[in-house]
């Protein structure tokens, strides 16, 4: 009786421990995101743009003096929302734009009804501007 056990336990753990291994084995490696400017930079091959509204956003990338957002405002493309979405869907193109706005718009626009979508978000933030603002009745 123990010897059956025994012999049961170990087939068990060792069909768990072979399934784990090639599960783990078999999941293709993915790239790491690109969350900044530096590496987007320093990535290469990328395109990226903004969309013709000459704001305070504008402002920022044309007067600041950091060389980092300088060598970005140089090569920035100046493009509709569309095409810049259709850029960014065929790769290697990012859209310089409002954090809130762009979730919005992905959320509506980009997102299936199980909630994935194609897109990727940055997670540095550069430009918070502080002109919002809300009116109640």
């Amino acid at each position: 009786m123990f010897v059956g056990w025994w012999w049961l336990y170990c087939t068990l753990f060792i069909v768990v421990y072979r399934s784990s291994l090639i599960a783990h084995l078999s999941v293709p490696g993915t790239a790491n995101a690109i969350d900044s400017f530096e590496q987007m930079l320093d990535e290469g091959g990328w395109t990226w743009g903004y969309e013709p509204s000459y704001g305070s956003g504008w402002e920022w990338f044309k007067t600041n003096t950091n060389p980092i957002i300088k060598r970005i405002y140089e090569g920035m493309e100046v493009l509709e929302f569309p095409e810049q979405m259709e850029r960014v869907l065929k790769g290697r193109h990012a859209l310089i734009t409002w954090k809130y706005k762009i979730k919005s718009l992905v959320a509506a626009l980009y997102t299936d009804e199980y909630g994935n979508t194609p897109i990727y978000t940055a997670r540095q933030v550069y430009f918070n501007y502080g002109g919002y603002g809300w009116c109640f009745r």
